[in-house]
This record gives structure tokens, sequence and C-alpha cells, in this order.
């Protein structure tokens, strides 16, 4: 995924073109897209404030259990448990997908018992 330019950036990139130097050397100067100067050009025509990078979301998913101690003991009392009846003995609203990924991410796996044939 891209990484936002900073404003800082812009503000440089917009007075260098203020002295007169050609556009296509302030992209090579600032390693910047020649559209990314165009944009801000129009942006500082129209009186408009910079594009800012996005604050204050989210990244990834969130996670319901946080407590892992306590999802470790609950794992080692059910371990013969599905993910989905895991989910409904938890306490909190959790669903399948969750339970399964937190199985996950401590390296619990339920492993098949050996079966041994009648031959053998």
């Amino acid at each position: 995924m891209p990484v936002a330019d900073s404003d800082d950036l812009q503000c440089q990139a917009l007075a260098t073109i203020a002295l007169g130097i050609l556009k296509k050397d302030v992209c090579e100067m600032f390693s910047i897209g020649l559209n990314s100067l165009y944009l801000w050009i129009q942006q500082t025509r129209a009186n408009r404030k910079f594009y800012r990078a996005k604050t204050g979301y989210q990244k990834g998913y969130g996670h319901k259990i946080t407590d892992w101690e306590a999802f470790k003991s609950f794992v080692q009392q059910h371990p013969d448990k599905t993910p989905t009846e895991m989910a409904e003995l938890w306490s909190d609203d959790v669903s399948r997908r969750t339970i399964s990924r937190m199985l996950k991410k401590i390296g619990f796996t339920r492993k098949k018992g050996l079966w041994v044939s009648g031959k053998g």
C-alpha cells in the first residue's frame, strides 16, 4: 500500500515550483509522481487545503479476546470442543472465526488420533 506524502514535502515541492524550476525536475528532486504534483498545484490554485493522510482509523481487525491467559486456560479445559462450540461457551460474544484465529495465534492445533487398522 502506498505511503501518504508528508505535508512538509508538499510545501517544499510547491515552493520549488514557485522558484521557476521545471515540474519534471521537481518530481525527480523529491521522488514524487507528476500526477501528485499536479493535484497539489490544483489544490493551491483553488485555495483548498492539502491532502492529509488519514489518521485515527483502525488497522486490522479488533481483537475481542484480550486476556490470553484466560483464553489458554479455557482451551485447556475444552480441548475437544470445536471452534463453534467454544464460541458459544466463551463469556463474550465472539464468532467461530475469531476463536479459530486466536487458537492459531496461541499455537493450538486439533491433531487427529492415530488410527490402527484391523490388519495390523
